[in-house]
């Protein structure tokens, strides 16, 4: 059976289910609201099941350990019966273009390549877990992205490669229960 850590899983979520942070001068064509998420992930290019259907398989502490490590300091995603995520994203963090919940305790270096209205492409470096990686997220018309990540962990003595793919669309201005996440700096 293939069983990757929380930290593992909490740094693709993190990295991938919200926008990085971005320091260009143009802001990313995106609107405020409540968002949902599809995610496809592979480890060492084999398929990994959804986040939704991993957690369903482990044991009852495993669960909770992550459960509570996804939803302490800065992550305010929901997890849907479908497969999905859903995190909300505030009229105050797009007017700030800090759109990425970060591990106060374990920061990861970004590094903008490419930044436009619908297009932003960054490099991460991440200590805790160690990875490092691209992750390059397309906007159509504010209201969806798609977003790819090619990352590079290591645990222990082994690096695995972890690729991703998230689909989100926007869902409406009212986040309803989903709070928003905690802005990175």
């Amino acid at each position: 059976m293939l069983y990757i850590n929380h930290q593992g899983v909490w740094l693709s979520l993190v990295m991938l289910t919200l926008l990085p942070q971005a320091y260009a001068a143009e802001k990313i064509n995106i609107k405020a609201g409540l968002w949902e998420m599809q995610m496809q992930n592979s480890l060492n290019g084999k398929a990994l099941p959804d986040v939704v259907q991993m957690m369903a398989k482990m044991p009852p502490e495993a669960r909770q350990t992550m459960q509570n490590a996804m939803m302490q300091d800065n992550s305010s995603v929901r997890f849907g019966a479908n497969g999905s995520m859903q995190h909300c994203l505030t009229a105050e963090q797009i007017a700030k273009n800090d759109l990425m919940a970060q591990d106060p305790k374990n920061p990861c270096a970004i590094t903008v390549l490419n930044q436009s209205k619908n297009l932003l492409k960054i490099s991460v470096n991440c200590k805790q877990p160690k990875a490092s990686g691209i992750v390059e997220t397309t906007l159509q018309n504010g209201m969806s992205y798609t977003s790819v990540s090619d990352l590079n962990m290591t645990q222990g003595s082994q690096t695995l490669r972890l690729q991703s793919t998230v689909k989100g669309k926007w869902l409406g201005a009212d986040c309803g229960s989903v709070s928003a996440a905690k802005a990175g700096r």
